[in-house]
């Protein structure tokens, strides 16, 4: 009798915890980044940033900022990414560093990205000496989630 109560308070407990019926409590960082990899944003100065032409991107979710429940999820991300424009002595690189909150929807069971909401995303061009120390800023963020396209 008494493997059985355990049993059923165990069960139900997986089933409220995430491990059963209301699913997962969290939206994996491989999802987070194929969600954000054809989006754009808007950096504070109005200038559209497409995550699709990253060379690197990397991020961190700020998991004291973020609200889930059932049917929705607000997920506050850091990130950092960059990718170069131009060549040889003319070689920039274009950066975005910043807070970004997405906004999600359950839909069956399938956590879908709606939205996303520029907190305070700054774009800058960088010269390689300062490139050099946004490298060194950013790369806490890459211990969470890297992506590279080379």
């Amino acid at each position: 009798m008494l493997v059985i109560a355990f049993s059923i308070i165990f069960a139900l407990g997986s089933a409220l915890t995430g491990c059963g019926l209301l699913g997962s409590k969290t939206i994996p960082k491989e999802q987070i980044n194929a969600d954000i990899a054809n989006r754009s944003v808007k950096g504070k100065d109005g200038t559209d940033w497409s995550f699709k032409f990253d060379s690197e991107r990397c991020f961190v979710v700020n998991d004291d900022e973020s609200q889930i429940t059932a049917s929705n999820a607000d997920i506050s991300v850091t990130v950092s990414s960059w990718r170069e424009s131009g060549s040889g002595k003319y070689q920039l690189y274009l950066t975005l560093f910043g807070k970004m909150m997405l906004h999600y929807k359950n839909d069956g069971g399938k956590w879908v990205l709606e939205s996303i909401e520029p907190k305070d995303l700054t774009n800058k061009t960088l010269e390689l000496e300062e490139f050099k120390s946004f490298l060194d800023i950013k790369m806490p963020l890459c211990k969470y989630f890297r992506y590279t396209s080379y």
